[in-house]
This record gives structure tokens, sequence and C-alpha cells, in this order.
């Protein structure tokens, strides 16, 4: 029975003989190995493409072993069959040797089949770049399209994902105040070379960012720097006029020591006048006044012992003779 060719039905040959044996898939009654051979002679290449195509990966042993084939043209149809399937990563480093094949057609072939796999092997974007350079003008040309359609913009992408990513580190780094992270993480912005309007933009932003946020650091500065020489000379003064106001105390208790009420007193004020609003300094101040006015009522009441006491009226002094008699 055939198989219409447009379909991908693949049968077993155990179906086929009525009998077991071991698993070889084939197509309208043919194996892969009988398909490469069809695709080598050329005779029916396009049935035997859709062929090998539709048996899938078990295909792949016997066009690998057309790929070691002396004729160019069937290395070339079997590297092309490989095109179109989706294949391992193993399968993708059978190819590469291809690259460096004598026929232009082989080598093309594999850099087209590269370009169908760049998401499974990295290795295969430097082997189409590596093509540029190829001899023939046609397998280059297939690396350049290939280059340009898929490899470039996968690029741009990677690169503008890394640019947003180090942009965002830039801005974290300046909130934290590690300008000299920030710095760096812009240069390596800057390195990766995107030359659109908008990274010109965004990279002119950080810039101003990051020297709008040292401006304001060194403002910063120096603004605790004359807080801290105002600070400073704040408690100068006033250790100044508590030294002062310390002597003003002690003249006045010596002073009154002395009996010196009105200067003390006097003194008294005048120190009061150095703390106007210091309670401590008025307790203190109201207390010291209090004992001096105490030690100058103490002093008035004292007798003076020098004194003649008061005589009352008409009382002579001893000895002293009454008026009128001499």
């Amino acid at each position: 029975m055939r198989i219409p060719a447009g379909t991908t039905t693949v049968l077993c040959c155990a179906f086929l003989a009525g009998a077991a044996c071991a698993e070889e898939f084939v197509y309208e009654g043919k194996t892969a190995a009988e398909w490469a051979k069809e695709l080598k002679a050329g005779t029916n290449e396009k049935l035997a493409k859709h062929a090998l195509s539709a048996i899938g990966k078990d295909s792949i042993p016997a066009l690998v072993q057309l790929l070691k084939d002396p004729d160019a043209k069937a290395r070339a149809a079997a590297v092309g069959v490989l095109a179109e399937m989706k294949l391992e990563k193993d399968s993708i480093a059978v190819v590469l040797p291809m690259l460096k094949d004598e026929s232009y057609e082989v080598r093309r072939a594999a850099v087209q089949l590269l370009g169908r796999h760049l998401d499974i092997d990295p290795g295969a974007a430097a082997a189409v770049k590596g093509a540029l350079n190829d001899r023939d003008k046609a397998v280059a040309e297939v690396a350049e399209e290939i280059l340009a359609t898929r490899i470039k913009p996968e690029e741009e992408a990677r690169q503008r994902k890394r640019y947003d990513r180090l942009l965002a580190d830039v801005k974290a780094s300046v909130a934290e105040g590690d300008l000299e992270k920030a710095r760096f993480n812009l240069e390596q912005a800057r390195g990766l070379g995107l030359d659109d309007p908008e990274a010109r933009e965004q990279l002119k932003n950080m810039e101003r960012v990051i020297a709008e946020t040292v401006e304001g650091k060194r403002k910063d500065e120096r603004t605790l720097a004359k807080g801290r020489d105002v600070e400073q000379q704040r408690s100068k003064l006033e250790n100044q006029k508590r030294q002062q106001f310390d002597n003003l105390v002690k003249q006045c208790q010596v002073m009154a020591e002395k009996g010196d009420i009105e200067n003390a007193l006097r003194v008294l004020r005048e120190a009061g006048r150095l703390f106007p609003d210091d309670e401590r300094s008025a307790e203190l101040l109201k207390r010291i006044e209090a004992k001096i006015r105490a030690r100058a009522k103490e002093q008035n009441d004292a007798p003076d012992k020098d004194a003649r006491p008061r005589k009352r009226a008409g009382e002579l002094d001893p000895g002293e003779a009454p008026p009128g008699n001499f």
C-alpha cells in the first residue's frame, strides 16, 4: 500500500511484514537508509527529502552517514534535510565540520542549518560569524543574512537587557550613596555601545543625577562643617561666660565675707545678667543673695561695743555736774 506523499505517517515494518522484528520506521515501505540512497541518486529528490523529514530523528543516522559521501551534492542534500529537522545539540555538532567542506554548496547548507538552531547551541552563532569570511561569496551572504535577521537582533536584545540591568544598578548605587560604584556601572553601560537616542538620553540623565548627587553631598558636607564651626564657637562662648559667672560668684562671696554688702549684691546682679534664662543659675544666685542679706541683717543688729549707751532724759553721765552747778 502506498501512503500519500502529503502525509507524515510513519509505519513500523512489523505492521507491514505481519511479524515481530526490530523497530525500524519506514515511509511508503522504505526505510531511512533506503530513502537516503534515493536522495543520493537524485532520481526522486523531492520525495526523498520529504520521506526522511517525515521519518524524523530516526533518519538522522542515515543522513549523517550520507554526510561522508564523496558526492558533494549528496552531502549538501543531507545537510539540507537536517536543516529542516529539529536537532539536538549533539546532532548539530556533527554538522560543524561541514563548514570546512570543499564544496560551497555543503558549506552554505551547513550555515543555513546552524542559523536555524542558534537557540540550541551557542557555538552555532560563532560558527555562522566565522562563515562571514568564507572564500565563497554565496556562503558569506547566507551568513550575513542570518546575522542580520537572527544573531544581531538577539545580541542586541541581550545587550539591552544587560544595559537596563546596569542602569538599575546605577540608580540603586546612587540611592545608597555609593557614587564610586554608580560611576563604574555607568561606564559599563556606556561600554556596551548602544547608540540609539533612548540610550544616549538615559546615559546623559544618569550622568546628571550622579553630578547633582555629588554636588549635593559636597553642599551637605559644607553645611555640616559650618554647623560644627558654629557649634564649637557657641560652646566656646558658653564656657567663657560660665567661667566669668563663677568668677563673679566667688568675688561676690569674698565681698560679703568682708562686709562689703552693697558691692557684693552689685556683683551678684552682674552675674545674673550672664544667664538670665538659666533656672539653675538663677536659683544659685537667689540662695547666695539670701545668705548675703542675712549676714547684712546680723551685722546691723549686733550691738556696738565702743558706742555709749543712750541716756534717758535728764540722766547725767558719771562725773558730770548738774547744770548750773560749777
